[in-house]
C-alpha cells in the first residue's frame, strides 16, 4: 500500500496523484452518506398567518360585524364546547329604535341574532356573558356556538403584563374585508392608560373598523389581549383589552371556564339575561 502511494504520489506523477487521491475520498465519503438515511417527514413549522386563522372568528349582527377569537374547552360531562371572545362595544353601540315620543330604545343584547362565520361557515350563536366598554377596561363579550367548527385552535390568554416595545400581531377583517382577515404587526406603546373606555393598552398598530375583538399575538403565540379598533386622530395608535383584564373580569362574571384550559364548562351554557 504504501508502495502504491508512493507511487501516486511521487515526484514523477504530483498531478497525477492529487486528482487520484481527491477522486477517493469522494467515492469513499459518497459510499459512507449512501448509508445515512433520509428523513421521510421533515418538521415544517406552519407560518403565524395560518396559526392565526385557526384561531380566528368573524362575528356578523344586522349592520354589523367584527372580529373574534376562538377557545374550546370541555364540558364537565366531556362534550366539546367552542367559545368566541369579542368586544362589547358590538352591542353596547348597536343601533336602537325609536318610540312614539321620538326618544331611541336600545336594544336588548340578549336580543340581537348573532352568526359567527369561521373559515366560510357560519354558526348560529348566543352572548353568555357582556362587560361594560367603560369598566374599568372590560370591552369584553363571550359567546357560545350551536356546534363546533372543525380543524381550529384555542387561544391561551397571557396572565402576565407584556413589555413596552415588544412586538405583536393579528389578524382581523378590516373595514368588513374578513375573507381571508389582513395581517398587522405593531408594538407595544404604553401600559395601563386611562382611556375614555376604562383602562387599556396603547398599541402603534393600525386598528380599523372591523378588526375589533381580534386576538392581539405576542412573539410565543400566545394571546396577550382583544383588539379595540379606534380612530385616534390617525396616529397609528390603537387600543388593546389586555388579557390580565379579560381574565380578571372572566372570574368576577364567573365565566373563566371560557378561557381557563383547566377548568370544565358547565353541561349547560347560561346565556346572557
Amino acid at each position: 500500500m504504501r508502495k502504491i502511494f508512493n507511487w501516486v504520489l511521487g515526484p514523477d506523477f504530483p498531478a497525477f496523484g492529487i486528482f487520484i487521491y481527491l477522486s477517493l475520498c469522494f467515492l469513499i465519503s459518497s459510499v459512507l452518506c449512501s448509508f445515512i438515511p433520509n428523513d421521510p417527514s421533515p418538521i415544517v413549522k406552519p407560518s403565524p398567518m395560518a396559526e392565526m386563522a385557526a384561531r380566528y372568528a368573524w362575528i356578523q349582527a344586522p349592520g354589523a360585524g367584527e372580529s373574534g377569537a376562538i377557545f374550546q374547552t370541555r364540558t364537565t360531562d366531556g362534550k366539546l364546547v367552542t367559545f368566541v371572545w369579542t368586544c362589547s362595544h358590538l352591542w353596547l353601540d348597536y343601533p336602537g329604535t325609536t318610540d312614539a315620543l321620538g326618544n331611541t330604545v336600545p336594544p336588548s343584547p340578549a336580543s340581537i341574532k348573532i352568526v359567527v362565520e369561521i373559515r366560510g361557515k357560519k354558526y348560529p350563536a348566543k352572548l353568555v356573558a357582556l362587560g361594560s366598554d367603560t369598566d374599568g377596561g372590560t370591552d369584553c363579550a363571550l359567546l357560545v356556538l350551536a356546534t363546533n367548527p372543525p380543524n381550529v385552535k384555542s387561544v391561551q390568554f397571557i396572565t402576565g403584563t407584556p413589555r413596552v416595545g415588544s412586538r405583536l400581531a393579528y389578524i382581523g377583517g378590516a373595514l368588513g374585508f374578513h375573507t381571508p382577515p389582513e395581517f398587522f404587526v405593531g408594538d407595544i406603546s404604553a401600559l395601563n392608560r386611562r382611556t375614555e373606555i376604562g383602562y387599556a393598552d396603547i398599541m402603534q398598530c393600525p386598528g380599523e373598523p372591523g378588526c375589533s375583538g381580534s386576538a392581539i399575538y405576542d412573539a410565543d403565540g400566545n394571546c396577550e389581549g382583544l383588539m379595540q379598533a379606534m380612530d385616534l386622530g390617525n396616529s397609528c395608535l390603537s387600543l388593546e383589552v389586555p388579557s390580565r383584564r379579560i381574565i380578571k373580569w372572566a372570574w368576577v362574571s364567573k365565566v373563566a371556564w371560557a378561557l381557563d384550559p383547566t377548568l370544565a364548562a358547565p353541561a349547560v351554557i347560561p346565556p346572557y339575561k
